[in-house]
């Protein structure tokens, strides 16, 4: 699993990885409500199908599960997003999660900065990024 990370991190592979990310902050499961023995609305109500319908009968959801290699690149990007200061952590944060969104949307944050400003922003967290990696060492942010 180490091995699919490279020895020197570049700003592509980077923000490759902030997509891994935030694809795996999308599917990883929410955390429980603090009262969840509080019944809800549904649970009050039993719903039964109609016998007739057979497309509540057919096949069950298909379920995606996320592979360890998924997991790693979570939490490498967790490990460096905690060490970057905090403008350039929040424009990646708004960038990236909960999905990547386009600097277009990206501009009503940051109402006065023109898109191309946001860009050269956002190019700049990257690289400050990367270089945190590279200082620190991607062994070491990885937990080995």
């Amino acid at each position: 699993m180490l091995n699919r990370f490279p020895d020197k991190l570049d700003t592509t592979q980077l923000d490759s990885f902030f997509q891994i990310a935030s694809f795996v902050d999308s599917k990883l499961p929410k955390p429980k409500e603090l009262c969840k023995n509080a019944p809800s609305m549904y649970d009050l109500l039993t719903i039964k199908p109609d016998e007739m319908d057979h497309s509540y009968h057919e096949k069950p959801k298909m379920t995606l599960r996320l592979n360890p290699h998924q997991i790693a690149v979570y939490e490498f990007v967790i490990s460096i997003l905690l060490k970057l200061h905090k403008k350039d952590r929040e424009i990646i944060q708004l960038r990236n999660f909960p999905h990547k969104i386009s600097f277009n949307d990206l501009k009503k944050f940051y109402m006065p900065i023109s898109k191309e400003g946001i860009r050269l922003k956002y190019n700049n967290a990257v690289y400050e990024c990367c270089r945190t990696a590279n200082r620190i060492g991607i062994k070491k942010l990885i937990g080995q």
